[in-house]
């Protein structure tokens, strides 16, 4: 009898061992066992812990181009979004603009004198019409 314990294929733990493309937890769980249990018998049997570790290394690197082209993209996203974001602002201000010069043309017929009064913060009035920056809440 085998007293409970599960029959275990170690030399297709020893192949996904020196292979180096999964962790220890990964062929635990893939074969039933415990990382722990691996761990004992790499110690034991005196499997090559270096070359583990350098196979595990060239399936993690990247090569430099493709690090090149990934800091490029996030720079690139970063730039469209404050390029967005500026052009948002920039269309505010032109609506803002618009408003204060309708206000003011309707208000004096003038557009120079009372743009000027009125980004210096005065009102301005014409008979039974009252215009400010406040009133209209504009942002000058």
């Amino acid at each position: 009898m085998s007293q409970g314990r599960p029959i275990v294929d170690w030399n297709a733990i020893r192949n996904d061992y020196d292979a180096g493309r999964m962790p220890l937890r990964e062929i635990g769980a893939k074969h039933g066992i415990t990382h722990g249990a691996i761990r004992k018998r790499v110690l034991r049997d005196g499997w090559d812990i270096t070359a583990r570790a350098v196979a595990r290394a060239a399936h993690k690197t990247v090569p430099a181009e493709v690090v090149v082209a990934q800091a490029i993209r996030k720079r690139i996203a970063r730039l469209l979004a404050t390029a967005s974001r500026l052009q948002a602002e920039l269309d505010d201000l032109d609506k803002n603009a618009t408003a204060t010069s309708a206000a003011t043309t309707l208000v004096t017929g003038n557009d120079s004198v009372t743009a000027s009064a009125t980004r210096a913060g005065a009102s301005v009035s014409k008979p039974g019409i009252q215009v400010s920056s406040q009133a209209w809440q504009l942002a000058l």
